[in-house]
């Protein structure tokens, strides 16, 4: 999909909003994106065709909290359960917290500690854009994931939005 899916509709709202709703109720809610028409709590990309790393490391370099919950915006069927969820394995020994399945690594969900802004300016400098560069870097825990699979689906391809619309 090469479009910005923050204003993919599902149902009446955008992608973008149906999210914030969900999470509506944290402290704060950061929003990284390219697009400089959104202006509520935005930090912009500095960096072009990054993707999700350029986002990670934004809101990392702009908060002022320790650990952040980081997520994508074509996670329509995540809640804050799972952020609770994830927030409870919090251990202070490690940098990366990140869903994992029997199939994969979901690095699009994740807690990620402020203390890696260091590694992530090294690897966008070094344009190794790929985010499991992160952990093989940093102190990783993954964390085993076999509820709802459906919480950490992503919406890639035109195919996941017309089955998610129908």
């Amino acid at each position: 999909m090469n479009i910005n899916k923050a204003n993919l509709k599902i149902g009446n709202e955008t992608f973008l909003n149906h999210i914030c709703k969900k999470f509506e109720s944290f402290s704060e809610i950061t929003i990284a994106t390219n697009d400089r028409s959104i202006t509520a709590n935005a930090v912009y990309d500095e960096h072009e065709g990054v993707g999700p790393m350029e986002g990670i490391y934004q809101i990392l370099k702009s908060t002022n909290k320790k650990y952040c919950f980081i997520c994508s915006v074509d996670m329509p069927f995540i809640n804050q359960d799972l952020v609770y969820y994830l927030v409870e394995k919090i251990d202070n020994e490690h940098e990366c917290y990140i869903f994992k399945d029997e199939e994969r690594v979901h690095p699009t969900c994740g807690i990620y500690s402020k203390n890696i802004v260091p590694v992530l300016k090294d690897l966008i400098d070094n344009k190794k854009y790929c985010l499991l560069e992160i952990y093989e870097r940093c102190k990783t825990k993954y964390i085993d994931y076999n509820l709802d699979k459906k919480m950490l689906i992503n919406i890639n391809t035109n195919e996941d939005y017309e089955k998610l619309c129908n």
